[in-house]
């Protein structure tokens, strides 16, 4: 795959999953997110993660922003909350987790 075609295949993935490979999928690109040592490959996987269109998935993904025992990177929790309010469906469960998270936020 061409890199500059992998973000979009990737985010295609997660978005059109159905139930049953939705978990797979997500599991694979949260270990790669996690694997990775190169942040332009990460933010691909961060990206494609933020691509789904569960809001429960979408939850567990912005717990990321402010769980002190994951490796997620600083930068990172900026670009992930970017790239959920990007998708129509994490709009809302990105506002609302930010009125209820800014403190623990704001403190990192």
């Amino acid at each position: 795959i061409h890199a500059d075609e992998q973000a979009i295949l990737y985010c295609n993935a997660i978005k059109t999953a159905s139930e049953s490979k939705l978990e797979t999928f997500w599991s694979f690109f949260e270990n790669q997110y996690f694997k990775e040592p190169y942040s332009e490959q990460r933010n691909k996987y961060l990206k494609a993660l933020s691509c789904v269109t569960s809001k429960g998935h979408i939850e567990r993904l912005l717990t990321w922003t402010t769980n002190d025992t994951l490796d997620f990177h600083d930068v990172d929790r900026v670009l992930l909350l970017k790239y959920v309010i990007a998708n129509p469906v994490g709009r809302d469960i990105v506002l609302k987790f930010l009125d209820e998270n800014f403190s623990a936020l704001y403190k990192r």
